[in-house]
């Protein structure tokens, strides 16, 4: 329940709560035709979503204590955050901040490496919620289960929270003083998740009934963020609500830098340890590290175009650092800023790297290896239908090492045959070969004139034939026994 400080606020500033009224009025009505993030994100909430994770990056930076130095406050400040308070209590914290004239914002810390609160992710023991409030049908006659339940550990890691009473206070004394200010729940890993069931309470105690203004609906964004709730609590918001829910997954290259793999803590959590009994409400987007001008859009409310299970995840812990999403949302804030055009969520631009289990490429593109030998796999442009394609784009890699294979082979075997025809004709052009095989036709000769000569002392009335066909033999017989003059015998 609200203290005494915050009625008086609530009478004190009467005239500006109507104003929110009204403007809750206008905000719902035309949020409900830009709901689909379909056809893109408008600048302004890629910008919200990068402040998010600027507060989610930094309460990890400042240190534990509750009354912060000024050093934090400075640092604060020159992000743009003001007026910021940090709430700890024994493994839990929240930070909370206005930045600029823009939001009031409550960013939950993850897991650290308390073992109290890293043991907080493995209660997975659900606990049924029961609202005071009328249930919404949202169409939602697929859940099996309407029962509302939620995740143990995050639940307790938000009702548990020693200064639970002061958040509620800081998010109403914040809108009041800031009339043009929206309210942020954020965090990033299990702040995230602690970040979604505060939504849920505070639905109730902050942003229903009297006890604030009547302000639209809070915006909650996390960053690699665990699932806490379960399909039947979708029926506790509105559509106009869930639309404010944003929940981002972190894609990067893999070790080798051939592919691109997905943040293993949101992937992994729900096909391991809840098993399918927890959800996300509003919608979920992956972007990469590798392409900061476009998104891909799974969907929204657990209905998602890709199947989560079969995404490759990043064992190595990269693509969940808290840093690489402030970077990433602060890029594609910077490269959308001041324009008009949406960043683009039906898949990643040309050239980006990607994954052929999961194709996320934009349209017209499809993720393939530009070449069998690169093997890196990126989004590249699909072929043409004027063209005649004789293989099909699953066969193509195959189809390239068996012609890589050939090609091998047939250079051997060339090179192989260019060898031998080289040594033959270096026996017919080496000069010093050539003298030696002279030597040898001249010893011949001689040998073979002897043989004559000694034939035609021994008889002269044999005939000499034309050419000598004594062996070898008979040749040095001849020599030994009929020497012809001038000849000298070694």
């Amino acid at each position: 329940m609200p203290n005494a400080r915050i009625t008086i606020w609530s009478v004190l500033f009467l005239p500006v709560r109507l104003f929110l009224a009204f403007r809750s009025a206008a905000a719902m009505e035309h949020l409900v035709e830009s709901c689909s993030l379909a056809n893109g994100i408008a600048p302004r909430n890629v910008h919200r979503s990068a402040v998010a994770a600027s507060l989610s990056r930094f309460i990890y930076q400042i240190g534990d204590d509750l009354e912060m130095n000024d050093g934090d406050t400075a640092f604060l400040e020159s992000h743009g955050f003001y007026d910021a308070i940090h709430y700890v209590d024994e493994i839990d914290s929240v930070l909370a901040a206005r930045y600029e004239d823009d939001y009031c914002i409550l960013s939950f810390r993850g897991t650290t490496a308390n073992i109290r609160d890293a043991l907080s992710n493995l209660d997975v023991d659900h606990i049924e919620y029961s609202s005071t409030q009328d249930s919404y049908d949202n169409n939602t006659t697929s859940i099996t289960n309407p029962t509302c339940y939620l995740h143990e550990g995050y639940h307790n890691a938000y009702t548990d929270f020693v200064y639970k009473n002061q958040l509620e206070e800081y998010l109403e004394i914040c809108t009041v003083e800031c009339p043009t200010c929206e309210v942020i729940l954020t965090g990033h890993s299990k702040g995230g998740s602690v970040a979604e069931i505060a939504a849920l309470f505070m639905k109730e105690e902050i942003f229903g009934g009297d006890n604030i203004t009547e302000s639209p609906p809070p915006h909650v964004i996390t960053f690699g963020a665990p699932q806490s709730m379960g399909a039947g609590c979708l029926r506790s918001f509105s559509e106009e609500e869930r639309c404010r829910w944003y929940h981002y997954i972190m894609a990067t290259g893999n070790l080798i830098g051939s592919a691109i793999v997905y943040d293993s803590v949101p992937i992994n959590y729900a096909n391991i340890f809840v098993n399918g009994r927890y959800s996300k409400p509003g919608h979920s987007i992956i972007v990469s590290s590798r392409d900061t001008t476009s998104s891909y859009y799974t969907g929204s409310d657990g209905n998602y175009t890709i199947n989560f299970k079969t995404l490759p995840t990043d064992f190595t812990g990269g693509a969940h650092r808290k840093q690489l999403y402030m970077d990433v949302l602060n890029e594609l804030s910077d490269n959308y800023a001041g324009g008009s055009t949406p960043l683009q969520t039906n898949g990643f631009s040309l050239g980006s790297l990607c994954d052929r289990d999961q194709d996320l490429c934009g349209d017209g593109l499809e993720c393939k290896r530009v070449d069998y030998l690169d093997r890196k796999e990126t989004c590249r442009a699909k072929p043409s239908d004027k063209g005649v394609v004789l293989v099909g784009t699953k066969t193509l890699p195959k189809v390239l090492q068996g012609l890589a294979i050939i090609a091998c082979v047939a250079l051997l075997v060339g090179a192989w045959f260019v060898g031998r025809r080289r040594d033959k004709d270096g026996v017919a052009g080496n000069p010093e070969t050539a003298v030696a095989t002279t030597t040898t036709g001249t010893t011949a000769g001689n040998n073979n004139s002897n043989d004559d000569k000694g034939s035609n002392s021994g008889s002269k009335d044999v005939e000499t034939p034309a050419s000598s066909t004594a062996t070898p033999v008979e040749q040095t017989t001849t020599i030994e026994d009929n020497p012809s003059p001038g000849i000298t015998l070694a």
